[in-house]
């Protein structure tokens, strides 16, 4: 399977844990790191950002509604928006029809191949983080044209924001908001992953809550093992806080209990950064 990571700006030292860590537990892994920086790592086919160019990419650079807000400071909020529709020019470049996805900060537990039956293969399928939210804890794209389509809808919003800021009592749409907007609005575009184990699938994902209560944030990282998670308009957040469902590593590996049975996860979303703390067993390195 292709696992596309895009990454502007200076690499991070985690991604490659998290790379690693695809590589460790795939073996059928093709790893696609893109980014607008040099690279050294191995094993990696390396695309360089800045010879990725689109209408849709340049209008976003060019009209960064991020500017004179509280959120101009921060360059995520633009790059997770830019990353989207870089997905679709590698797409189209290097020959990717189908591939995963997810944030820089994800460790991954299992192989693609035993996802399958998780998956539509008409649909982006992808983490809900809240109800009107969609995230990159974990993705899978099936084909271009749903890559496109996705991107379509993306570049609509973008070139219609003003309004959605408007609705928004005036507050910028980050990637997630605008993922979903186009979610509630189309519903042929995505297929929601299982997050909860009361589907009883045999695998769940984390959208980011399981990582955080693992690991806790960026702000305020894990040291001991207590409550970290606050926010329970998040999905899963709102259900480990009511005790519905408890996470739990067993032999270095992520689970959930839910009514005395175990479900395994299949990727952690590791805000604290600390992905060097969450290494599946099988762990090398190969970047």
């Amino acid at each position: 399977m292709n696992y596309l990571y895009i990454y502007i700006g200076q690499l991070p030292e985690y991604i490659k844990f998290s790379i690693n860590s695809v590589l460790s537990v795939d073996k059928n892994a093709n790893i696609y790191l893109c980014t607008n920086k040099e690279s050294s790592y191995k094993n990696c086919n390396l695309i360089n950002l800045n010879d990725i160019k689109s209408e849709k990419i340049n209008y976003l650079t060019d009209n960064n509604y991020f500017k004179n807000t509280n959120y101009e400071s921060n360059p995520l909020w633009i790059n997770s928006l830019l990353r989207i529709l870089y997905l679709e020019k590698i797409g189209e470049i290097y020959n990717l029809d189908s591939f995963v996805h997810f944030d820089s900060d994800i460790i991954v537990y299992e192989p693609f191949d035993r996802l399958s039956t998780l998956v539509k293969d008409d649909m982006v399928n992808i983490t809900q983080h809240s109800a009107n939210q969609l995230i990159f804890g974990y993705s899978f794209f099936p084909n271009l044209e749903i890559t496109k389509l996705l991107c379509k809808e993306v570049d609509l919003v973008i070139k219609n924001i003003e309004k959605y800021i408007k609705d928004n009592l005036g507050n910028p749409l980050n990637e997630m908001d605008i993922l979903g907007k186009i979610f509630k609005s189309n519903l042929n575009i995505f297929n929601t992953l299982p997050i909860l184990p009361y589907e009883k699938t045999p695998y769940i994902f984390d959208p980011a809550s399981y990582g955080q209560y693992f690991g806790g944030t960026a702000q305020k990282p894990r040291k001991v093992f207590s409550m970290r998670i606050k926010e329970d308009h998040h999905i899963v957040g709102r259900e480990i806080l009511s005790k519905r469902i408890k996470p739990k590593m067993i032999n270095n590996e992520p689970y959930v209990f839910h009514n005395d049975e175990k479900y395994k996860i299949v990727n952690l979303h590791i805000h604290s950064k600390q992905l060097n703390k969450f290494l599946p067993n099988n762990y090398k390195n190969y970047v």
